[in-house]
């Protein structure tokens, strides 16, 4: 890219006013751009940080990133899921997005779950399912192959998003949130119907809400954690926002609305992803009795989509059918049979 190109790029973050889709597109070009030099792209992140970014642009960096991802990958059934946390928050709590991906698979749900390799926390969404033995998806052709075959898929980001993966080492370099972390639950190329995603602010939940009822999602909830989180967990109240297109309504809600008991945040804690690897599976576990405040909060995030698709009217109702996918043994059952890293781990 010409360096001209580039520093039209800043020029244009200069301005406040909002951006249009084609200026929207060429800021992602220059960004995604593999000839220009580190330092440029680490500029335009960090003008984006300090600027701010609005519903609108966010939505049309989100189509700028689609138009460019790998795809189509076409969905068989009316509903499919994902859910993906912004990351970020620096709570380095335990891969509660995924684990609950995998829990909705098991109830029969399709999930195409996105995600990528950890940035700013200790184990993102890709070294989890790396850890469990789980295949990512290597094309369009077989993601679909997998979301017909068993239901659920792993489209890791850097591979579906080849433009955005000319970013990453500037990411990693940078160590904190970027618009990325924002764009990620909205450039899923399954493009789900419905989302289950977070952040760990109010204003930024509203932009991302904002974002999602400008595009095509049928219906979203994000979230905003007590704490900061990035998800909803029983550490204290949590705020939603539910979108539908053109509409967002917000609500609060507490963990005992769904019958789950209040937990520290420490008790969601998470390390490495071979640790987070071992927590997934003993939630999964039918056997396991007595509290469990990580599978409560798998039970939680589950329900929240149970919900969200219209497939339980209640709160608890939700929580009691998840409950009964764990104690049937069709959680294990499924989790052996899509990862060849847990057999014999789940008693």
């Amino acid at each position: 890219m010409r360096r001209r190109d580039l520093e039209s790029a800043l020029a244009r973050l200069a301005d406040p006013r909002v951006l249009g889709l084609e200026e929207a597109l060429a800021t992602f070009d220059a960004l995604a751009d593999r000839t220009a030099p580190p330092v440029p792209k680490a500029a335009i992140l960090g003008a984006l940080l300090a600027r701010g970014v609005r519903a609108e642009e966010l939505a049309r960096f989100a189509r700028a990133m689609l138009a460019r991802a790998r795809g189509p990958i076409r969905r068989r059934s009316p509903i499919l899921l994902d859910t993906y946390g912004t990351g970020g928050d620096g709570s380095d709590s335990f891969n509660l997005s995924t684990a609950t991906a995998l829990l909705l698979a098991a109830e029969g749900f399709p999930v195409a779950k996105h995600g990528n390799r950890s940035v700013s926390s200790r184990c993102g969404s890709a070294d989890l399912i790396e850890a469990l033995g789980i295949e990512f998806a290597r094309s369009p052709a077989h993601a679909e192959r997998e979301l017909a075959a068993r239901g659920f898929t792993f489209l890791f980001a850097r591979a579906f998003h080849p433009a955005a993966a000319e970013i990453a080492a500037v990411r990693r370099e940078l160590g904190v949130r970027t618009v990325f972390n924002l764009l990620g639950p909205l450039v899923n190329p399954a493009r789900p119907t419905h989302q289950l995603t977070g952040t760990g602010d109010i204003e930024t939940a509203a932009c991302m809400a904002g974002a999602l009822a400008c595009l095509d999602t049928e219906r979203a909830f994000v979230v905003v954690g007590a704490g900061g989180w990035d998800e909803a967990t029983q550490a204290g109240p949590f705020e939603l926002f539910d979108v539908r297109p053109g509409r967002v309504e917000r609500i609060r809600f507490d963990a005992a609305t769904f019958g789950l008991p209040r937990c520290s945040p420490e008790e969601l804690s998470g390390q490495d992803a071979a640790h987070n690897a071992h927590l997934l599976v003993r939630a999964f576990s039918p056997t396991r009795a007595g509290r469990d405040p990580v599978r409560d909060a798998v039970l939680l995030n589950g329900a929240l989509c149970l919900l969200l698709v219209g497939a339980e009217s209640s709160p608890r109702s939700a929580v009691q059918r998840l409950r009964t996918t764990i104690r049937s043994g069709r959680a294990a059952s499924f989790l052996h049979d899509i990862s060849p890293m847990t057999d014999g781990a789940i008693r």
